[in-house]
């Protein structure tokens, strides 16, 4: 769940947002609701899920500017940005359906992720890569029978991710030396940025 609809703004949930949220929420529970909140389609999940929403619609209440700023924009520096790209990515790619994200580990590595403690924060692996959908030009009237795509792939290792800085609608993954920035399209920028 690592974004929410919150009165037409797309709020991106970081694993520390979401965990601090949670905790907020969750602070009259049971320890085992605590527990089974995080397991998808239980009744339990649903009701964290209601309750994070209504969370969030309250902070937006108090003061509209300041939720903004606080929550609908987001700068993930660190570690964390390493951890949360995968789903930032995969959100980017689930609301504009400009591409989608792929495994790129053989089966050995797959199998050896399973048994080690990536699996949960890494679920394609440290290093993924993202297939963004470009449009090819062709005549107008083709265009409307059948569109024709070509698909860029786009190497992501999540070790070289410094910073994930903007909103849902238009944000930049940034590293040691290159920048990609996502909106409508995806712009690669390389050069220096020390």
């Amino acid at each position: 769940m690592p974004y929410m609809n919150v009165y037409g703004l797309d709020v991106f949930l970081s694993s520390a947002r979401e965990r601090e949220i949670t905790k907020e929420v969750s602070r009259d529970k049971p320890a085992l609701w605590v527990v089974s909140s995080t397991i998808a389609g239980s009744p339990d999940s649903a009701e964290r899920e209601q309750l994070i929403r209504a969370w969030l619609a309250t902070k937006h209440n108090q003061d509209p500017a300041a939720f903004r700023r606080e929550w609908y924009e987001f700068r993930i520096v660190g570690d964390e940005a390493s951890k949360d790209v995968w789903d930032l990515l995969y959100d980017w790619c689930s609301r504009t359906g400009g591409g989608y994200l792929a495994d790129e580990r053989d089966e050995h590595g797959k199998l050896m992720a399973m048994w080690s403690s990536d699996a949960y924060s890494h679920p394609m692996g440290r290093i993924f890569t993202i297939n963004h959908r470009v449009p090819v030009p062709q005549a107008w009237w083709r265009q409307l029978i059948s569109p024709r795509y070509s698909t860029v792939k786009i190497f992501i290792d999540v070790s070289q991710i410094r910073s994930l800085v903007g909103t849902l609608d238009r944000f930049v993954v940034a590293g040691a030396g290159f920048a990609i920035i996502f909106s409508e399209n995806v712009r690669v920028v390389f050069g220096s940025s020390e």
